[in-house]
């Protein structure tokens, strides 16, 4: 029996050997399917894109309708009422909207052509910024595990001033990206194919003379993020009290709060391409982003709504395919339901968050041809005639007013932003 016992035991050991094996090779295998998946999604837009932006527009309708239908069989005639009313406004949105397609697909299109030009490039500055946010992350956590451990531990204030540290790290991470990102796009709209190292020196100004912009607009939503968090806690000791009233004003200023920070991250986003394109300040470029929505603010929105649904849609789809690859590898290879699950989800966050790296880019390409579109179409015309004409005919179709309001005459260069 002692015998044996160490030959059973060497046993159990190669078995974890092989199984840990199979899970590592299966993980590399599932990155490198994400890659390629997300990658072909990117091609798939540029040839389809109005097509997968007209069925998510439309689909959106679809759900609401069947979500109806579903709350009313269940009983629940309060919310079947609601989706009524969300599925009518969904049907006219849509009606209303569907003739700004062909300039979404075109805009999505020229945007999805400019990352793919500075590949692997700007893919390998995001992975990089990935990167930095795990470490902002894990340095952060050992930070408040010391603060808990301190006798601030039960400082609102402190707690506050944690929470917004980690929130403006993590935001400026993303912000670096996004305007290295608009600055590369933007090289490629005026230069072409002439601007050298274009990546290289955007990165480089987004880490340096814009970095002060960058911080300045990330710390205004990690402000307001934090005090989401804090005015949830408010309100989760409201509801523990007993203190109803408390608790609903507590919830109505969060909701408001919530708002606030949802359109400042919306104005930051287009407030950085004017930074990344034309070198402003933080506070010059709010003032161009002001004017820019005065005069274009609905385009700008429907254009990014239409857009970012068939951003989205590539996510889902690449983290669930990827995920039933990961199922289907652990089953073929012999691993345990457990292990098979755990790839599974693995697979799916890989390819849902690969995706959505390589889709945030085409998303920060998008609102740079659109500011660039805005400010000097002419340029793109020297350096790109056959998508300048793609654009202009997208647009001209069904927006000539809006086209010349944004200032497609040459003339009006000066005075269009």
């Amino acid at each position: 029996a002692s015998a044996s016992e160490p030959s059973s035991k060497g046993g159990s050991n190669d078995d974890i050997g092989s199984i840990n094996a199979s899970l590592v090779g299966g993980v590399a295998m599932l990155l490198a399917l994400s890659a390629v998946l997300a990658t072909a999604w990117q091609q798939f837009l540029m040839q389809y894109g109005s097509a997968v932006i007209s069925c998510m527009l439309w689909t959106s309708v679809l759900m609401s309708g069947v979500m109806c239908v579903v709350y009313f069989v269940a009983g629940a005639w309060t919310m079947g009422i609601l989706f009524i009313l969300i599925t009518v406004c969904a049907y006219f949105y849509s009606g209303a909207v569907k003739e700004r397609i062909p300039f979404a697909s075109s805009n999505l299109r020229t945007a999805c052509i400019g990352v793919r030009h500075f590949s692997p490039q700007l893919p390998l500055v995001a992975a990089g910024a990935l990167l930095a946010q795990c470490l902002w992350i894990l340095i952060w956590a050992v930070a408040f595990l010391g603060f808990r451990a301190s006798p601030n531990a039960d400082n609102p204030l402190a707690y506050f001033l944690m929470l917004v540290s980690f929130y403006w790290g993590c935001l400026v991470v993303v912000n670096v990206v996004h305007v290295a990102t608009a600055g590369a796009v933007a090289s490629w709209w005026f230069d072409g194919d002439n601007a050298p190292n274009p990546v290289s020196g955007a990165t480089k100004r987004a880490l340096t003379t814009s970095f002060g912009s960058i911080c300045l607009g990330s710390l205004v939503v990690a402000v307001l993020k934090a005090t989401v968090v804090m005015l949830r806690g408010l309100r989760d000791q409201a509801n523990k009290s007993g203190h109803d009233a408390a608790a609903m004003i507590i919830c109505c200023t969060e909701w408001l709060i919530r708002i606030i920070e949802g359109w400042m991250k919306y104005f930051n986003r287009w407030a950085f391409v004017f930074v990344a394109v034309y070198g402003l300040e933080f506070k010059d470029a709010g003032q161009k982003t002001h004017t820019l929505f005065r005069r274009l603010g609905w385009t700008a929105i429907v254009n990014d709504d239409l857009i970012q649904n068939a951003l989205a849609l590539g996510c889902l789809v690449t983290g669930a395919f990827v995920g039933v690859v990961g199922y289907t590898y652990a089953t073929g290879a012999g691993l345990g339901s457990d292990n098979a699950f755990e790839l599974a989800l693995w697979g799916l966050v890989i390819g849902y968050f690969l995706t959505k790296v390589l889709m945030g880019l085409v998303d920060s390409a998008v609102a740079t041809v659109f500011v660039c579109f805005a400010q000097d179409p002419q340029a793109f015309q020297q350096t790109h005639p056959q998508l300048y004409t793609e654009l202009i005919e997208s647009w001209a179709a069904m927006h000539g007013p809006v086209m010349r309001a944004c200032g497609y005459s040459a003339n009006e260069a000066d005075d269009r932003i």
